[in-house]
Protein backbone atom coordinates (compact mmCIF):
# COMPACT_ATOMS: atom_id res chain seq x y z
CA UNK A 1 0.00 0.00 0.00
CA UNK A 2 2.75 2.47 0.95
CA UNK A 3 4.49 1.86 -2.38
CA UNK A 4 1.22 2.58 -4.21
CA UNK A 5 0.80 5.76 -2.17
CA UNK A 6 4.39 6.75 -2.91
CA UNK A 7 3.69 6.37 -6.64
CA UNK A 8 0.54 8.51 -6.31
CA UNK A 9 2.53 11.25 -4.60
CA UNK A 10 5.32 11.03 -7.17
CA UNK A 11 2.86 11.34 -10.06
CA UNK A 12 1.25 14.34 -8.37
CA UNK A 13 4.68 15.97 -7.95
CA UNK A 14 5.39 15.72 -11.66
CA UNK A 15 2.07 17.25 -12.69
CA UNK A 16 2.50 20.70 -14.24
CA UNK A 17 6.25 20.05 -14.27
CA UNK A 18 6.74 22.50 -17.14
CA UNK A 19 4.76 25.27 -15.46
CA UNK A 20 6.34 25.43 -12.00
CA UNK A 21 9.82 24.96 -10.57
CA UNK A 22 10.58 21.76 -8.68
CA UNK A 23 10.82 23.65 -5.40
CA UNK A 24 7.42 25.25 -5.91
CA UNK A 25 5.82 21.93 -6.84
CA UNK A 26 7.23 20.28 -3.71
CA UNK A 27 5.89 23.02 -1.43
CA UNK A 28 2.52 23.15 -3.21
CA UNK A 29 2.07 19.40 -2.85
CA UNK A 30 3.22 19.47 0.77
CA UNK A 31 0.61 22.13 1.54
CA UNK A 32 -2.08 19.98 -0.03
CA UNK A 33 -1.06 16.66 1.53
CA UNK A 34 -0.47 18.03 5.03
CA UNK A 35 -3.44 20.42 4.99
CA UNK A 36 -1.02 23.14 6.10
CA UNK A 37 -1.30 26.90 5.94
CA UNK A 38 2.28 27.30 4.71
CA UNK A 39 5.02 24.92 3.57
CA UNK A 40 8.64 25.42 2.61
CA UNK A 41 11.61 23.56 1.17
CA UNK A 42 15.06 24.06 2.67
CA UNK A 43 18.10 22.59 0.95
CA UNK A 44 21.36 21.97 2.74
CA UNK A 45 24.97 20.95 2.20
CA UNK A 46 25.98 18.64 5.01
CA UNK A 47 24.57 20.14 8.18
CA UNK A 48 24.44 23.77 7.03
CA UNK A 49 21.30 25.24 5.48
CA UNK A 50 22.32 26.89 2.23
CA UNK A 51 19.14 27.49 0.24
CA UNK A 52 15.56 28.36 1.10
CA UNK A 53 13.18 27.86 -1.81
CA UNK A 54 9.45 27.89 -2.47
CA UNK A 55 6.96 28.65 0.26
CA UNK A 56 5.72 32.09 1.33
CA UNK A 57 7.12 35.20 2.94
CA UNK A 58 6.25 33.77 6.37
CA UNK A 59 8.09 30.48 5.77
CA UNK A 60 11.10 32.36 4.41
CA UNK A 61 11.30 34.31 7.68
CA UNK A 62 10.82 31.18 9.79
CA UNK A 63 13.43 29.17 7.87
CA UNK A 64 15.91 32.02 7.90
CA UNK A 65 15.47 32.47 11.64
CA UNK A 66 16.22 28.79 12.20
CA UNK A 67 19.31 29.06 10.01
CA UNK A 68 20.56 32.07 11.98
CA UNK A 69 19.67 30.67 15.40
CA UNK A 70 20.75 27.11 14.69
CA UNK A 71 17.60 26.15 16.55
CA UNK A 72 14.24 24.80 15.39
CA UNK A 73 12.50 21.70 14.01
CA UNK A 74 13.77 22.19 10.44
CA UNK A 75 17.39 22.36 11.59
CA UNK A 76 16.86 19.38 13.91
CA UNK A 77 15.18 17.33 11.16
CA UNK A 78 18.16 17.85 8.86
CA UNK A 79 20.77 17.19 11.54
CA UNK A 80 19.07 14.13 13.04
CA UNK A 81 17.58 12.72 9.80
CA UNK A 82 14.21 12.20 11.47
CA UNK A 83 10.84 14.01 11.28
CA UNK A 84 10.29 16.68 13.92
CA UNK A 85 6.95 17.62 15.47
CA UNK A 86 6.54 20.98 17.18
CA UNK A 87 2.93 20.72 18.33
CA UNK A 88 2.76 24.09 20.07
CA UNK A 89 5.36 26.87 20.16
CA UNK A 90 3.94 27.83 23.57
CA UNK A 91 4.24 24.29 24.92
CA UNK A 92 6.62 23.53 27.80
CA UNK A 93 8.33 20.57 26.11
CA UNK A 94 8.71 22.42 22.82
CA UNK A 95 10.16 25.50 24.51
CA UNK A 96 12.67 23.36 26.36
CA UNK A 97 13.86 21.84 23.09
CA UNK A 98 13.73 24.89 20.78
CA UNK A 99 13.60 27.95 23.09
CA UNK A 100 14.99 30.51 20.65
CA UNK A 101 12.88 29.46 17.70
CA UNK A 102 9.68 29.13 19.73
CA UNK A 103 10.03 32.75 20.85
CA UNK A 104 10.49 33.98 17.27
CA UNK A 105 7.74 31.75 15.86
CA UNK A 106 5.20 32.84 18.47
CA UNK A 107 5.89 36.50 17.65
CA UNK A 108 5.15 35.74 13.99
CA UNK A 109 1.90 33.92 14.75
CA UNK A 110 3.22 30.39 14.22
CA UNK A 111 2.04 27.78 16.74
CA UNK A 112 2.58 24.41 14.99
CA UNK A 113 5.46 23.12 12.84
CA UNK A 114 6.15 19.77 11.21
CA UNK A 115 9.47 19.05 9.44
CA UNK A 116 10.43 16.06 7.29
CA UNK A 117 14.08 15.47 6.40
CA UNK A 118 15.09 14.80 2.80
CA UNK A 119 17.90 12.27 3.11
CA UNK A 120 19.26 8.87 2.23
CA UNK A 121 22.02 7.25 4.22
CA UNK A 122 24.65 9.89 4.93
CA UNK A 123 23.19 12.31 2.35
CA UNK A 124 21.21 15.16 3.90
CA UNK A 125 19.62 17.28 1.19
CA UNK A 126 17.33 19.36 3.39
CA UNK A 127 13.79 19.30 4.75
CA UNK A 128 10.16 20.03 3.94
CA UNK A 129 8.48 22.03 6.72
CA UNK A 130 4.82 22.83 7.32
CA UNK A 131 3.54 25.72 9.45
CA UNK A 132 0.19 26.38 11.17
CA UNK A 133 -1.16 29.44 13.07
CA UNK A 134 -2.68 27.12 15.70
CA UNK A 135 -1.25 24.22 17.73
CA UNK A 136 -1.06 21.18 15.48
CA UNK A 137 -0.30 17.49 15.88
CA UNK A 138 -0.09 15.37 12.70
CA UNK A 139 -2.40 12.45 12.06
CA UNK A 140 -0.82 9.09 11.13
CA UNK A 141 -1.82 9.85 7.53
CA UNK A 142 -0.10 13.25 7.63
CA UNK A 143 3.05 11.69 9.05
CA UNK A 144 3.08 8.93 6.43
CA UNK A 145 2.40 11.26 3.49
CA UNK A 146 5.05 13.74 4.65
CA UNK A 147 7.63 10.98 4.92
CA UNK A 148 6.75 9.63 1.48
CA UNK A 149 6.84 13.11 -0.05
CA UNK A 150 10.31 13.71 1.39
CA UNK A 151 11.47 10.44 -0.19
CA UNK A 152 9.94 11.37 -3.54
CA UNK A 153 11.47 14.85 -3.31
CA UNK A 154 14.90 13.28 -2.77
CA UNK A 155 14.63 11.35 -6.03
CA UNK A 156 13.29 14.38 -7.89
CA UNK A 157 16.10 16.64 -6.67
CA UNK A 158 18.77 14.08 -7.57
CA UNK A 159 17.23 13.64 -11.03
CA UNK A 160 17.15 17.41 -11.46
CA UNK A 161 20.84 17.68 -10.52
CA UNK A 162 21.67 14.91 -13.02
CA UNK A 163 19.72 16.56 -15.83
CA UNK A 164 17.34 13.61 -16.18
CA UNK A 165 14.42 14.28 -18.53
CA UNK A 166 10.82 14.34 -17.33
CA UNK A 167 9.92 11.20 -19.32
CA UNK A 168 12.83 9.26 -17.83
CA UNK A 169 12.02 10.43 -14.31
CA UNK A 170 8.40 9.33 -14.71
CA UNK A 171 9.51 5.89 -15.96
CA UNK A 172 11.39 5.32 -12.69
CA UNK A 173 8.38 5.99 -10.45
CA UNK A 174 7.07 3.36 -8.08
CA UNK A 175 10.33 1.54 -7.45
CA UNK A 176 10.55 -0.68 -4.37
CA UNK A 177 12.93 -0.66 -1.40
CA UNK A 178 15.30 -3.14 -3.05
CA UNK A 179 15.68 -0.75 -5.98
CA UNK A 180 16.78 2.07 -3.68
CA UNK A 181 19.17 -0.19 -1.79
CA UNK A 182 20.87 -1.11 -5.08
CA UNK A 183 21.40 2.55 -5.94
CA UNK A 184 22.82 3.30 -2.49
CA UNK A 185 25.21 0.35 -2.67
CA UNK A 186 26.39 1.40 -6.12
CA UNK A 187 26.79 5.01 -4.95
CA UNK A 188 28.99 3.86 -2.09
CA UNK A 189 31.27 2.03 -4.53
CA UNK A 190 31.42 4.99 -6.95
CA UNK A 191 32.14 7.35 -4.07
CA UNK A 192 35.12 5.25 -3.01
CA UNK A 193 36.40 4.62 -6.55
CA UNK A 194 36.27 8.26 -7.66
CA UNK A 195 36.89 9.86 -4.25
CA UNK A 196 33.71 11.92 -4.44
CA UNK A 197 30.83 12.50 -2.03
CA UNK A 198 27.91 10.07 -1.91
CA UNK A 199 25.69 12.84 -3.27
CA UNK A 200 27.91 13.36 -6.32
CA UNK A 201 28.14 9.59 -6.80
CA UNK A 202 24.34 9.28 -6.89
CA UNK A 203 24.09 12.13 -9.38
CA UNK A 204 26.77 10.55 -11.59
CA UNK A 205 24.97 7.20 -11.62
CA UNK A 206 21.77 8.92 -12.72
CA UNK A 207 23.62 10.85 -15.42
CA UNK A 208 25.20 7.62 -16.68
CA UNK A 209 21.84 5.87 -16.84
CA UNK A 210 20.19 8.79 -18.62
CA UNK A 211 22.97 9.33 -21.17
CA UNK A 212 23.06 5.61 -22.06
CA UNK A 213 19.26 5.28 -22.04
CA UNK A 214 19.32 2.49 -19.46
CA UNK A 215 17.33 1.93 -16.30
CA UNK A 216 18.89 3.29 -13.13
CA UNK A 217 18.76 -0.12 -11.43
CA UNK A 218 20.54 -1.77 -14.37
CA UNK A 219 23.43 0.69 -14.16
CA UNK A 220 23.61 0.17 -10.39
CA UNK A 221 23.74 -3.63 -10.83
CA UNK A 222 26.49 -3.26 -13.43
CA UNK A 223 28.55 -1.13 -11.04
CA UNK A 224 28.01 -3.49 -8.11
CA UNK A 225 29.09 -6.49 -10.20
CA UNK A 226 32.16 -4.47 -11.30
CA UNK A 227 31.20 -4.82 -14.96
CA UNK A 228 31.15 -1.04 -15.20
CA UNK A 229 33.31 1.67 -13.68
CA UNK A 230 32.32 5.32 -14.07
CA UNK A 231 34.99 7.67 -15.37
CA UNK A 232 36.39 10.48 -13.25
Amino acid sequence: MSNDRRTEIAVALYENATEHSLGQRITNLATELLHADHCSLVLSMGYDITTITGGTSLTSVMDEQQMILGDGPTVSAIRDSTPMILADTNGIIERERWPLFCDEASKSGVRGVLSFPIFTGAIRLGAISAYWPDPHSPTPSDYSDGTLLADVALEAILNDLAGVSLDTALSELGQDVQHHMLIQQAAGMVSEQLTVSILEAMVRIRSAAYSSQRKLADVAKSIISRQEVLEK
